[in-house]
């Protein structure tokens, strides 16, 4: 391997090496098959009361979950309008992140509320915060 990379470029020689790691096409299909056993999403509440959501996603569907919440995110930023200090511009994004979460999931939450038999019920507590955010 070491050969190798002597003797070729960097594109290349991390396809042999991607190559190498996936073996035969019978390992592919274990992969993928582990891959598809493992998928898991857990929400759960911490100790400060705030919520902690893990997960590993098919490749499609982390894909498609990042782009809605960077595209909620960036609407965000566009109607907040001043932008952060440079220093503090990861932490701010992650917080739109957050914050983009909140309004697709109320909406979903409350119309499956109104769905004749469901167990959902609001709350006291479930009062909106600044901006809607519960």
């Amino acid at each position: 391997l070491l050969e190798l990379a002597r003797g070729c470029t960097t594109a290349q020689l991390e396809r042999m090496v991607r190559g190498f790691r996936r073996g035969s096409r019978e390992d592919e299909a274990a992969l993928e098959k582990r891959r598809f056993e493992n998928r898991c999403l857990s929400v759960f509440p911490d100790e400060d009361g705030m919520y902690v959501v893990q997960g590993r996603l098919p490749a499609e569907v982390g894909a498609l979950l990042m782009r809605a919440v960077e595209a909620a995110g960036d609407a965000l930023y566009r109607e907040e309008g001043a932008p952060e200090p440079v220093a503090d511009t990861h932490k701010a994004a992650a917080r739109r992140r957050a914050d983009a979460l909140a309004e697709p999931v109320g909406e979903k939450v409350a119309k499956a509320a109104q769905r004749p038999g469901s167990i959902l019920t609001p709350s006291p507590s479930a009062a909106p915060g600044p901006s809607g955010i519960r």
